[in-house]
């Protein structure tokens, strides 16, 4: 909050050019504090995301394996019964 300045010659002149220092002093230090505090959030959100990258390319690369385990299972499945299917085919 800056404060006009009364009329040059005045006894509060000294007062008011104080008060606004101070008000300045106080918004420059509310300043930086912000800009500290922001650095800090956006270092810890950065490291957080990191986790979470992580953690969503292991569970990604864990599925994947499933996937190529369970497929394999089901190929081998097959092939067992097609081979089973043409046994039986070529016995009658």
């Amino acid at each position: 909050m800056i404060i006009r300045s009364p009329p040059d010659g005045s006894p509060i002149l000294e007062l008011v050019e104080w008060f606004n220092q101070v008000d300045a002093t106080y918004r420059a230090d509310l300043i930086q504090l912000n800009e500290l505090n922001f650095s800090r959030f956006d270092s810890r959100l950065e490291q957080r995301m990191a986790q979470l990258d992580a953690k969503w390319n292991r569970s990604w690369s864990e599925l994947g394996v499933k996937l190529e385990t369970r497929i394999a299972q089901l190929e081998s499945k097959f092939g067992q019964q097609l081979a089973q299917f043409r046994a039986d085919k070529e016995s009658t």
